[in-house]
């Protein structure tokens, strides 16, 4: 957990869950929780900047399973 100063006046949890959705896949959830007095103040600033810092990541995480994924099945 990451916090601004002091606890309660920002704070945020950032998360990779990995869950096992069924036998040939796996279910990726990339998440980050906020909260703290200055959250109403930052909200939008977090959605202009930090949001598509998220799906850039998540995007090229994916480009990178597709990759492996194209090696396990030569190597197998």
């Amino acid at each position: 957990m990451g916090r601004f100063l002091f606890p309660g006046l920002f704070d945020g949890e950032h998360q990779f869950i990995l869950k096992d959705a069924h036998s040939a896949s796996v279910e990726f959830i990339h998440r980050e929780e906020f909260n703290g007095i200055l959250l109403p103040i930052l909200w939008k600033k977090l959605l202009r900047d930090t949001l598509p810092g998220f799906e850039r990541f998540n995007n090229e995480l994916k480009k990178k399973k597709r990759f492996f994924l194209l090696i396990l099945e030569k190597i197998i």
